[in-house]
């Protein structure tokens, strides 16, 4: 009786720790929360090689949020979401999403050319090396050198993996830009 009582509770534990977070906690989840925080929101997912869930995750917030984000937030969100496609092997499901990643008007006081960041990243799916050297000129010659030394690493690492998955250009730019990040600290 004790064994069964054990692998009842250990089967419980297994289902809560894997539900996914109701809609409504969804709602509550402060839009930096959900997309900024390493460890918290999608990016849970993501840290842990679970990339279709993370996509799927994306998709949940932004339903749940329909009407209350930005239209950046929906575009930071959908490039996000087309990337943990892409990580997941789904490279024309990640293209099909690109177009409502782009910004019709960037504000001004962004950090980053945006629109050069969607631009790579479809580039790199489209296997268009062109495309993706256009689009670094763009993030090379935008403003902000802090945010610039992540994006250029981004963009290199999809230099070095192309041709490959965009599931190692992804891990290999985020690594690549942390240590840039960690070094122009220090």
């Amino acid at each position: 009786m004790r064994l069964s009582s054990v692998l009842v509770c250990t089967s419980l534990l297994i289902v809560a720790c894997s539900t996914p977070p109701a809609d409504s906690s969804l709602r509550d989840t402060s839009f930096q929360a959900f997309a900024d925080l390493h460890g918290e929101g999608w990016r849970a997912d993501a840290e842990r090689g679970r990339y279709g869930e993370a996509a799927t995750l994306i998709e949940r917030y932004l339903a749940a949020n329909a009407g209350g984000l930005d239209p950046w937030q929906v575009s930071v969100l959908q490039f996000h979401r087309a990337e943990m496609l892409a990580c997941a092997g789904n490279d024309q499901a990640a293209l099909a999403l690109l177009p409502a990643a782009r910004l019709a008007s960037e504000p001004k006081d962004l950090p980053v050319d945006w629109n050069a960041m969607v631009d790579a990243v479809e580039a790199f799916l489209r296997h268009d090396r062109p495309a993706l050297v256009e689009a670094q000129k763009r993030i090379n010659a935008h403003g902000d050198a802090k945010v610039d030394v992540i994006e250029q690493a981004k963009v290199d690492a999809m230099f070095r993996e192309f041709g490959r998955p965009y599931r190692r250009a992804y891990l290999a730019g985020n690594e690549s830009a942390h240590e840039a990040v960690t070094a122009e600290d220090l």
